[in-house]
């Protein structure tokens, strides 16, 4: 269907083919809809293969359990489901990387964010082995540069609150 729409959508905007705005506007609604449907099917069958992250307990209970009162009509059309989404990979049940598929659910720049955190997260797991290497030390602080230079970058989209206790 997304396909179909894909090829539709440039001869409706065609001078040779007038259309009412109208039109064009429940199309482009259309592809809209079926680009976030594909988008959050998607995420759902990411989601189905970390149940034990989910049981984990790195997930706020709240989250959870607001998770599990959404609707796919939610997923799909409801902007406080992309908090909840939000949430779930803040809490780390789906790595940011997973998530490229999805631009629709989650920003760019929230999964930037996101990465840079798990970024860090890795750095600081990796730190007790590198103390006596030089050259594994040199490479997590490249990493550290890294994540700090994403976190800059995206400084006025970051709750600051939700950043501090990431980051001790």
């Amino acid at each position: 269907l997304k396909s179909a729409l894909d090829r539709c959508l440039p001869r409706l905007t065609t001078a040779s083919n007038p259309v009412s705005p109208e039109d064009l506007d429940s199309a482009n609604g259309a592809l809209h809809l079926v680009t976030a449907s594909m988008e959050a099917l998607d995420f759902l069958e990411l989601l189905s293969g970390c149940t034990a992250a989910m049981a984990s307990g790195s997930c706020p209970a709240e989250t959870l359990l607001r998770f599990s009162e959404l609707t796919f009509r939610d997923l799909v059309c409801q902007p406080e489901a992309r908090r909840i989404l939000q949430g779930l990979m803040q809490a780390g049940i789906v790595a940011c990387r997973d998530l490229s598929n999805c631009p629709s659910l989650f920003s760019k720049a929230a999964l930037e964010v996101q990465e840079a955190y798990e970024i860090l997260k890795a750095v600081e797991s990796s730190l007790t082995a590198a103390v006596n290497s030089t050259l594994e030390i040199a490479r997590l602080s490249h990493f550290t540069h890294r994540a700090l230079a994403i976190l800059e970058r995206h400084a006025a989209h970051i709750n600051l609150m939700e950043a501090a206790s990431r980051l001790r």
